[in-house]
C-alpha cells in the first residue's frame, strides 16, 4: 500500500499521554541473550572449521579436482579496498553493478589474477571451475549476480507485459542453474545421495553439519560443506528450523522439490533483497 505525501499529511496522531510504559518503540534487551566471548569464539571456530581446507584430504576423491590458492595479507587488503572503493555509500547492496565491465582488476590484484587464471587453465580451461574462497561461494559474487541479472532483464521482455510472480521466479531459476527432471527422478536420486553419503559421513571432521551435493546420472560429488547449528543464518531451503527441526537432526531423509506454484506474496516476501529489487522491482518501492 502506497502513502503519498499529502495523504501522510492529512494522518493525526493520537497523544500518548504520560504512561511512558506503554512506549513500544525502543528496543527491549531484556528479551536478548547476551553472547560471551567465549561462546562467540567458539561460533567463530565452528564456521572456519566447515573450510574447504578442513575436509578437502579427506574427501578429494569424493570430490572435483581441487586446487588451493593463498591469498596474501597484502591481497586480502587491496581486495577490501578495491570493494570499498566500487560500492562506495551503497555496500550492502549490488544493486547499483549493472554490468560485469564495471570490475576492473586493480594493479594491485594483477598477480592474484595471473595465479587464479593459471590454476583454471591447468584444471579446465574450457568448461570452466567453481572458484571459491574456503568458506563462501560464487553465488555471493557480485560478477555472478550481474550476469545473471542482464540475463534474466533481457529473457522478461518475452514473457509479456504482465508477467506472474511465478513466471518471474521461475526465469530466474532458469537462468541462475541448469533444469533437471528432478521429479521424474526422485526415488534414483534419493537412492544415490544416501549410498554415496554413507561412504563419506565418516571422513567429515565434524558432528553437525549440511552438505552440498552435485549430482549427475555417473555419481554424486561433494561441493562443500556448511554450518548446521541454528545459530549460523544459512540458507535450508524447502526445510524450516522451527517446524521441522527434529526430523532435520534425526532423520529420516527426505528429498523436497517444489511441485505446486508458490503464494505469490509468500515470493516476494522470502525472495532475496539482492534479487528482490530485480525480480519485484515494484515491492521495493512500496511505502508501509
Amino acid at each position: 500500500m502506497t502513502s503519498s505525501a499529502a495523504d501522510l499529511q492529512q494522518v493525526k496522531l493520537k497523544p500518548r499521554g504520560d504512561n511512558s510504559s506503554q512506549d513500544r518503540s525502543a528496543p527491549n534487551f531484556n528479551i536478548c541473550s547476551k553472547i560471551s566471548k567465549q561462546h562467540e569464539e567458539t561460533l567463530r571456530d565452528y564456521f572456519f572449521s566447515t573450510g574447504m581446507d578442513r575436509w578437502y584430504k579427506s574427501l578429494k576423491d569424493d570430490t572435483f579436482a581441487t586446487e588451493f590458492i593463498r591469498i596474501t595479507k597484502e591481497d586480502g587488503l587491496a581486495i577490501l579496498s578495491h570493494r570499498k572503493a566500487l560500492c562506495k555509500n551503497n555496500l550492502s547492496s549490488y544493486s547499483h553493478i549493472t554490468s560485469v565491465q564495471t570490475f576492473e582488476v586493480p594493479d594491485q590484484l594483477i598477480g592474484l589474477q595471473t595465479r587464479i587464471d593459471d590454476i583454471i587453465a591447468s584444471l579446465s580451461p574450457e568448461a570452466g571451475v567453481f572458484v571459491k574462497l574456503t568458506t563462501r561461494s560464487p553465488k555471493d559474487s557480485a560478477v555472478a549476480i550481474a550476469k545473471a541479472r542482464n540475463a534474466f532483464l533481457t529473457r522478461l521482455l518475452s514473457l509479456g507485459e504482465r508477467p506472474s510472480a511465478n513466471d518471474r521466479l521461475v526465469l530466474l531459476a532458469e537462468v541462475m542453474t541448469h533444469s533437471l527432471r528432478l521429479v521424474e527422478r526422485r526415488e534414483r536420486i534419493k537412492t544415490d545421495l544416501e549410498r554415496f553419503f554413507a561412504t563419506v559421513k565418516d571422513r567429515i571432521p565434524l558432528e553437525h553439519y549440511t552438505v552440498d551435493f552435485a549430482w549427475t546420472e555417473d555419481r554424486v560429488y561433494i561441493i562443500e560443506v556448511n554450518t548446521f547449528d541454528g545459530e549460523f543464518n544459512a540458507s535450508t531451503g524447502l526445510w524450516n528450523w522451527e517446524e521441522d527441526r527434529e526430523q532435520m537432526m534425526k532423520g529420516p531423509l527426505e528429498l523436497r522439490i517444489r511441485e505446486a506454484e508458490q503464494d505469490s506474496k509468500v515470493l516476494v516476501s522470502t525472495i532475496e533483497p539482492v534479487w528482490k529489487a530485480v525480480v519485484f522491482p515494484s515491492a521495493m518501492a512500496v511505502v508501509h
